[in-house]
């Protein structure tokens, strides 16, 4: 009697992976010759399945803050080896997720420490509040930019894990974020309570906002 439940392989990959590849592989071929539009629901659906179905976790990698809880990471786009770690507790930490072992693992994974973190005592310049946001510098590691509960936005030298210049917001500061096409400036976009449902647009150049956005009827 057959009793085997495992779901059927094939040279080792499971067939409903393959389905989903080849669905996506479909879509795509329709897309180039025309019948359907760049972007449709069936493209996306397609590759958002094809996307999880080959997400898993790490055997070998865990990272471990040294403070609070994490409440908000930023991976690089260039090298993408460096992740950036807001925590609760203000601090700022730094991983280098490319340092695999060289060996393979046995038993779980051991923590992985950041390489460096800014803490309230280790930067007296860095966030005194919650830090709820951060992000790279688009074209390169040596910065990045944070924003706080603090009702700070910090633009930070990564060299020296400390900030090169802030800015005040009105409140707590939700969301930052640089463009990642911008070739003639270095506007921070920041969204925070009491900017009076602005965008505000910071400008490291001058030291201060540059522009406010309007147009939400709501808190950005």
């Amino acid at each position: 009697e057959h009793t085997h439940t495992d779901r059927p392989q094939c040279g080792g990959r499971p067939l409903h992976g393959m389905r989903r590849r080849e669905s996506f592989l479909r879509s795509l071929t329709a897309r180039e010759l025309g019948p359907c539009r760049p972007r449709t629901p069936a493209v996306d659906a397609s590759a958002l399945s094809l996307r999880a179905s080959t997400v898993a976790l790490s055997s070998h990698l865990e990272l471990t803050p040294r403070g609070d809880a994490v409440t908000t990471l930023s991976l690089e786009a260039i090298d993408e080896r460096y992740l950036l770690a807001g925590c609760a507790d203000a601090s700022v930490a730094l991983y280098d997720v490319a340092d695999t072992p060289s060996a393979p693992p046995r038993g779980p994974p051991q923590p992985r420490r950041p390489v460096v973190q800014a803490t309230r005592r280790s930067c007296r310049s860095g966030h005194t509040g919650a830090v709820a946001c951060v992000q790279w510098f688009p074209h390169d590691t040596g910065a990045f930019v944070s924003g706080g509960y603090d009702a700070l936005v910090k633009l930070w030298d990564t060299n020296t894990m400390s900030p090169a210049c802030d800015f005040e917001s009105a409140g707590r500061v939700h969301c930052v974020c640089m463009s990642e096409v911008a070739s003639r400036h270095n506007l921070i976009a920041a969204c925070a309570d009491g900017d009076d449902r602005e965008v505000v647009l910071y400008d490291p150049n001058v030291g201060h906002a540059a522009h406010r956005l309007c147009g939400h009827r709501g808190v950005p």
